[in-house]
């Protein structure tokens, strides 16, 4: 039973009204701040889900952007491959193709 008393241990003194009413806004006040401190860690771990969501978004659309940018860099056919496709009467995909392995040979294209 609840109100038993345990042998050994002595039993509280007797509370009085404003003793209990202290009691109770005591123990209100912790509920309260509990609530509290579990409504700020929600309110944290949203926080985080929501960057963790951005970021792969800002990294995926600067990846984009760098692609883009390659793709618009690598279909500008360089002059001096253009010259020797001129010269030598070669079609575009060739030209092109010739253009883009140039371009993954920065070191002996500027020669």
């Amino acid at each position: 039973p609840a109100g038993a008393a345990v042998p050994g241990v002595p039993a509280p003194p007797p509370m009085d009204p404003a003793g209990q009413m202290q009691a109770a806004a005591a123990q209100q006040a912790m509920m309260f701040y509990q609530q509290m401190q579990m409504q700020q860690q929600q309110h944290l771990q949203i926080q985080q889900q929501q960057q963790a969501l951005q970021q792969p978004i800002a990294s995926q659309l600067t990846l984009q952007a760098a692609q883009a940018y390659d793709a618009s860099v690598q279909e500008k056919i360089d002059p001096e491959v253009q010259e020797l496709a001129h010269h030598f009467k070669l079609d575009e995909r060739i030209t092109k193709d010739l253009d883009v392995q140039m371009k993954t040979r920065k070191q002996t294209f500027d020669d």
